[in-house]
């Protein structure tokens, strides 16, 4: 009878029928859990209609696709890591280092920073105390801001950081390092990047 591609354990599609043992035991291990041998009342499984309904080719399509995603989520996790180990060794406090943005779909805390991963993987970021600075004027030491009403937007920035500073983290912030440790972080990023690209290119 002409086999059938509709269920499990059903005869082999005719449309195969004239393969050698050879090659349908070939389709039938890249299915990775169907019989690896051929012989008499030997059925092939779910893993063989999976094959015949989408091919080999679409298998690699989509292995391609899962790599190109997960050298993305590598290049992300670099730049920020490139920006967080810096931050960290010149004692600025990091609350946030985060893969993705949106929902979080997992997150640990580990010391005084929370890692986790975001629902999409479109960048990152990792957040620093005392990124702006206080305005001039501003009373020495003060660690809370006392703007009231409407802001602009760089002032609404400036007052959440400001509130994100807690009392002990006077010298913790970034705002305060020299200039060139500024640069160091802002540039760790950018240096993770380029050093994954040569690896990739050398490997």
């Amino acid at each position: 009878s002409r086999g059938s591609s509709t269920g499990i354990g059903r005869a082999t599609p005719s449309r195969y029928a004239g393969l050698a043992p050879e090659s349908k035991r070939r389709l039938w291990t890249l299915s990775g859990c169907c019989a690896p041998t051929v012989g008499r009342g030997t059925k092939p499984g779910a893993c063989w209609v999976w094959v015949k309904e989408f091919g080999v080719t679409s298998l690699v399509y989509l292995l391609g696709v899962l790599a190109v995603v997960a050298l993305i989520g590598l290049s992300i996790a670099l730049h920020e890591l490139g920006h967080l180990v810096p931050a960290k060794r010149f004692g600025v406090r990091c609350t946030k280092y985060m893969i993705g943005f949106g929902p979080t779909v997992w997150s640990r805390v580990r010391g005084d920073t929370e890692y986790g991963i975001k629902a999409i993987p479109l960048g990152g970021y990792v957040k620093m105390i005392g990124m702006i600075p206080p305005r001039p004027g501003d009373a020495p030491g003060q660690l809370r801001s006392t703007t009231t009403g409407r802001m602009s937007i760089v002032e609404q920035a400036r007052a959440d950081s400001m509130d994100e500073i807690e009392p002990g983290d006077e010298n913790r912030v970034f705002y305060k390092l020299p200039v060139h440790k500024k640069i160091i972080v802002m540039l760790g990023g950018p240096f993770m990047n380029l050093a994954l690209a040569v690896v990739l290119w050398t490997v």
